[in-house]
């Protein structure tokens, strides 16, 4: 798997700390994603922000601006906090593993129907319950997602 690299990544991490967490969450990571922890546990692209695509109507790509990780030193940035805050506004087995500058949230399924399947979470279509309504497919595994980020191009200051 290829993976972007990352300029501020969160502390090194061992498989029991990745355990800890799925106990937290009842639920076992991807393979994909365990791995994505143990090299990077979250952290900021080199090149600050990566675009990706999703299937939606109308505006369809956005950026990822924060991987979250496991023992962040900020609170904000770890998964445990952003599943424990956002777990009662989300489809059900949904696990927040980043954000993008606008407060919307890229999540992780881990449901059967569509175990790792990566969804954009568009904080602002909210429902009162959740559901699948305001959540958009990116792509059918995080190797996926990863390989599909694209770097921003650079504005033409003269332009």
């Amino acid at each position: 798997m290829t993976y972007i690299p990352t300029l501020l990544s969160g502390p090194k991490i061992s498989e029991s700390d990745i355990e800890e967490f799925e106990n937290h969450i009842a639920k076992p990571l991807p393979f994909d994603y365990r791995s994505f922890l143990l090299q990077y546990n979250g952290g900021m692209s080199e090149t600050s922000k990566r675009l990706f695509v999703m299937e939606t109507e109308g505006d369809n790509l956005s950026v990822i601006d924060m991987f979250y990780g496991i023992n962040h030193s900020d609170l904000e940035y770890r998964l445990k906090w952003n599943y424990d805050d956002f777990s009662s506004r989300m489809p059900p087995k949904f696990l927040p593993i980043g954000h993008d500058p606008y407060g919307n949230r890229v999540c992780l399924s881990l449901n059967e129907n569509d175990y790792g399947w990566v969804y954009f979470w568009d904080h602002e279509r909210e429902q009162d319950i959740p559901d699948y309504s305001n959540c958009y497919k990116i792509a059918e595994s995080f190797t996926q997602f990863i390989e599909s980020l694209q770097e921003i191009p650079e504005l033409d200051s003269e332009e």
